[in-house]
């Protein structure tokens, strides 16, 4: 009988650069839920104002103070940096694994592990998980994301396409992690609460035209919008 090895429990750090509803930071929800559930320790760390996530999480949370942003990008980007090197540099708490969800994150890592002489508790490596590669204007936020996708001990993406951009760009073999879906919350099966939710959302039939995500240039919005104007034109009870 072939015996099965039981998977080692781990202590896994998880940083966000906020506690807002943006998409890596859901994300890093889901994912620390799911890592508990399997039966390690997780705690997510995030850079916060005061605010907490918008709904409860089933691990550890760290909400590590932020202060106000300055105008300049630049210099708001390194201070989001430095106020994760500033924390860790203090923590006592240790870990196996420390995961970056985005660049900020990702740059404070690489210092903290390429600084063990100012950590209690020195970070050996960490991963990486990208979402998009941004078209940068300004140097120095491209020099950032490069270095969120260079130095990394491990990269991850979530599609096909940005696995082979992150390699046709930075010659970098990142592993593919598909987002996953939340079928506790998500389901296909009829419960009996889609009247309700018709009546709520005032669906009366007509098609209907959906997109998911943040209203910004490279969610393709502008387009959307535009598109969407014209068939109220010709099929003004679309919705």
């Amino acid at each position: 009988m072939t015996q099965i090895t039981q998977m080692p429990k781990l202590r896994i750090a998880l940083l966000t650069y906020s506690t807002k509803t943006r998409g890596s930071v859901m994300q890093t929800l889901y994912l620390a839920e799911a890592l508990q559930s399997l039966g390690h320790t997780v705690c997510i760390f995030a850079l916060s104002k005061g605010e907490n996530f918008c709904r409860p999480v089933n691990c550890e949370t760290c909400l590590i103070p932020s202060q106000l942003a300055p105008v300049d990008v630049e210099a708001l980007v390194k201070q989001r940096v430095q106020e994760f090197v500033d924390y860790f540099e203090q923590c006592d708490q240790t870990y196996d694994y420390y995961h970056a969800q985005d660049c900020i994150s990702a740059n404070a890592l690489a210092i903290l592990r390429d600084s063990p002489q100012k950590m209690r508790h020195p970070i050996a490596h960490f991963i990486r998980t990208i979402h998009h590669i941004d078209d940068y204007n300004h140097p120095y936020l491209q020099q950032c994301q490069d270095r969120s996708i260079r130095l990394p001990d491990l990269c991850l993406c979530v599609s096909q396409y940005w696995q082979e951009q992150i390699w046709q760009q930075y010659q970098i073999e990142a592993k593919r992690v598909i987002n996953g879906v939340d079928t506790l919350r998500f389901s296909p099966s009829v419960n009996g609460s889609e009247s309700q939710l018709q009546q709520r959302l005032h669906l009366n039939g007509s098609p209907i035209y959906l997109t998911v995500g943040g209203i910004e240039p490279r969610k393709n919005s502008i387009t959307l919008l535009t598109a969407f104007s014209q068939v109220l034109k010709t099929i003004p009870m679309h919705n």
